[in-house]
């Protein structure tokens, strides 16, 4: 018991040390911002138009790359099962403000 004490005593000040000048209540314990300018796409569309281009590379996506990738996997097509879709638009818009800071390029 007595270890278990010298234990939690060096964890919570550890704890501690990792949490100085953090807000409680705050989002500063989340993960970094997913904003990369490197990843931004070019043509500046909103979120909105990204969807509609998904939703219309959707099937020619399946057709011409996920069926050809599960055919190699397995020719008899029996014991491969590929599912796609494309994230929805509340999904989507969430997405972009929090990592992308609204930026949908």
């Amino acid at each position: 018991l007595e270890a278990v004490e010298v234990f939690k005593k060096k964890y919570e000040a550890a704890y501690r040390e990792c949490i100085r000048g953090i807000e409680v209540d705050s989002d500063q314990l989340g993960p970094m911002s997913m904003l990369n300018p490197y990843l931004m796409q070019d043509g500046g569309l909103d979120v909105d138009q990204y969807i509609e281009e998904a939703k219309r590379l959707l099937e020619p996506f399946r057709e011409e790359v996920l069926a050809v990738l599960a055919n190699a996997a397995d020719p008899t097509g029996t014991t491969v099962t590929v599912i796609s879709n494309t994230k929805g638009e509340e999904r989507s818009k969430e997405k972009t403000r929090l990592d992308y800071n609204g930026v949908a390029a």
